[in-house]
């Protein structure tokens, strides 16, 4: 869905480097083309070693970058073999960059995996999502359509985002009719594009097998946004100030509220002052949550994140409930919220994806 004053300002409307993600007016999020490896390369990687109680493997791409990925459940790998990987996530402290078993595109309503056919159904939403009266009609009338041959006879399957599941302006068939084209799209991408395995066995060492992506292509599809607009002049340099105000401690509200969000080996910690405002912690709560949300997504701060929620009584905290999981559905990172802990705490979990702001924007 369209917002208003929404774009991508971009230096290379061609070949796009850096991308600022413009939404309501202010800096959003930005990304910046990394050196190296860019995420949604696949890849066929050589496995180095395997940590049976993590279920994790850690293996090595053809220029000797280290990844690490989850080895699935009932899966079984052997040091020295060859392994097909997408890579999902840049490293994060002492972390080498993360990826996903099997290939996979991902889309703005649903991520394609490629060579992954399955006995049921082809088309289906992850496992983490509950299953409703819409889910059931929309799955079903996917099944329906030439879209569910076409996946069957490509030994692929499509899983549907939680994003197309809670789109509210969007009726049945228009979801369907979306879901559709993006998934042959993203077939047309890879069958065009790609250099798959034929046969594992023929293959003797780790290669390339998709470059991913475009980034710009990446972002439209990530945010839903499809203006571009070519930066000019001191376009980014004149982000810097939204950009060191983001990352101020404390974080100034307008409010006269104050923000302490400090990130730590362990996750992200988060707190709340009434400050010169002089609200009452509902309010406050009230006040601080939208913003907390968005200095999050622009500073890229990702794991374990704990907010320090004032103490309010129980209608007023239901009403805080209700405002957490509307601005998880918002974010396109879509984080997840596992409620309160017994201290109080509201605990979320963002998942790694691209690096932290104070590393993308540094040094520009």
């Amino acid at each position: 869905m369209g917002r208003k004053d929404s774009y991508l300002l971009v230096d290379d409307s061609d070949n796009a480097t850096k991308i600022a993600f413009i939404e309501d007016g202010r800096l959003a999020e930005f990304w910046r083309k990394e050196d190296g490896h860019e995420l949604g390369e696949v890849h066929l990687a050589r496995v180095a070693h395997t940590h049976t109680a993590q279920r994790r493997a850690t293996g090595q791409l053809q220029d000797g970058t280290r990844i690490s990925w989850q080895i699935p459940p009932f899966g079984r790998l052997e040091i020295g073999q060859l392994a097909l990987v997408t890579l999902t996530a840049f490293g994060w402290q002492d972390k080498p960059m993360q990826a996903s078993m099997g290939a996979q595109i991902a889309g703005h309503y649903s991520l394609l995996v490629l060579g992954a056919g399955t006995k049921d159904s082809p088309i289906r939403t992850s496992r983490k999502q509950g299953e409703n009266k819409e889910v059931a009609a929309l799955l079903k009338a996917l099944q329906c359509t030439e879209l569910a041959k076409i996946l069957k006879a490509a030994k692929s399957s499509l899983v549907l985002r939680r994003r197309i599941l809670r789109e509210p302006d969007i009726s049945l068939l228009g979801k369907q009719d979306r879901l559709i084209k993006e998934a042959q799209g993203l077939l047309d991408i890879w069958q065009q594009h790609a250099k798959p395995v034929l046969d594992l066995r023929a293959e003797a060492s780790p290669r390339q097998i998709f470059s991913g992506l475009p980034l710009l292509d990446q972002a439209r599809r990530y945010a839903g946004i499809e203006e571009i607009r070519l930066a000019t002049g001191n376009d980014f340099d004149d982000l810097k100030e939204a950009v060191q105000g983001a990352a101020s401690l404390p974080y100034q509200m307008a409010s006269g509220a104050s923000l302490w969000i400090e990130p730590t080996h362990v996750g992200v910690m988060v707190d709340m002052d009434s400050g010169a405002s002089g609200m009452a912690p509902g309010e406050l709560a009230r006040h601080s949550l939208p913003e907390i949300f968005y200095l999050l997504r622009l500073r890229s701060l990702a794991g374990r994140v704990l907010i320090d929620i004032p103490y309010v009584k129980k209608q007023q905290h239901q009403r805080i409930e209700e405002t957490i999981h509307m601005l998880c559905q918002a974010d396109p990172r879509q984080p997840e919220f596992f409620g309160f802990t017994p201290g109080g705490l509201a605990e979320l979990r963002y998942r790694y994806a691209r690096p932290s702001l104070d590393k993308t924007f540094g040094d520009l």
